[in-house]
């Protein structure tokens, strides 16, 4: 299998059954630390058929500082070059804290990047929280719902990712937000990754089970990938997560969710694309 078939990938897949397809910019870590330019990694993305790309803190390449805040105009002007995709940017915030401050470097960061890369699309900006500990989070939602109503006061949405902290405590936070919201609560969405749901299943969900409960309106993007023992794969193939009921479920519930993969980076990442690609297209899912 060559490097250049796994560019076709994304293309020849729309048998899967689940919304655009897309990556995440940490799948490419390894080609952007040696030196390959985002705007080319976009560029073939684009070629290979992606329609979504998250474009990730800390995997911006030349486009973010010492302290990881991007480069809005230098990531405006790659987004325009490929218009074709659709892009997220994804940051790390403690939205959990009911005292987290609008101000935050990385909100306002990727809030202004969400606006700069949107074209024509709404603004999308995912969170992740990865420093609030489960027992200094307050459940009240007041800070989430800040964050959010500035999204929504451009028209955009806010998706925010569960993490260490588990699923429950951010369902918690995500429906009394939701609440705090009224009339704007459509803006507040979920990243549903079912990786990190089984990392953490000892005290959360099945990932295929929880996916069912949610409306089509609760889920702004789905993250792809899989882990053996907890070690994140460069590829998507057998391992803890049942793809193959993930799929289904996806397909019957969250059709039109854009599906991104976020395997482990690797210097093989395009041929590893075409492998996870054949391996979901191989589970008989396209009667979706």
């Amino acid at each position: 299998m060559t490097d250049e078939g796994g560019a076709r990938a994304l293309a020849e897949a729309s048998d899967l059954g689940v919304g655009p397809l897309g990556m995440v910019s940490n799948i490419w870590s390894h080609q952007l630390d040696a030196g390959t330019p985002l705007a080319a990694l976009v560029a073939r993305a684009a070629n290979a058929g992606a329609r979504v790309v998250e474009l990730r803190q800390g995997a911006l390449g030349k486009f973010e500082d010492g302290y990881r805040l991007p480069d809005v105009a230098g990531l405006a002007a790659v987004a325009a070059a490929t218009p074709q995709v659709r892009f997220i940017p994804a940051f790390e915030v403690p939205f959990l804290d009911d005292g987290i401050d609008p101000e935050h470097p990385s909100f306002a960061g990727g809030r202004a990047l969400a606006m700069a890369v949107a074209g024509g699309e709404v603004p999308h900006l995912r969170l992740v929280d990865l420093e609030t500990s489960t027992d200094a989070l307050a459940a009240s939602g007041a800070g989430l719902a800040r964050l959010a109503r500035l999204m929504a006061e451009v028209d955009g949405l806010l998706s925010v990712e569960h993490a260490r902290q588990g699923w429950r405590p951010l369902w918690r936070a995500f429906v009394a937000a939701r609440q705090r919201l009224g009339k704007r609560a459509a803006a507040l969405r979920l990243c549903v990754d079912p990786c990190n749901l089984s990392w953490l299943a000892a005290d959360d969900a099945d990932p295929a089970h929880l996916i069912e409960t949610l409306s089509p309106a609760d889920v702004g993007m789905i993250h792809c990938k899989q882990h053996i023992d907890g070690t994140l794969q460069p590829t998507v193939g057998p391992g803890a997560l049942d793809w193959r009921r993930l799929l289904r479920t996806v397909g019957a519930h969250h059709p039109t969710a854009p599906f991104l993969f976020e395997m482990a980076s690797n210097p093989r990442v395009w041929e590893y694309l075409r492998e996870s690609l054949d391996y979901l297209q191989g589970l008989g899912i396209s009667d979706n």
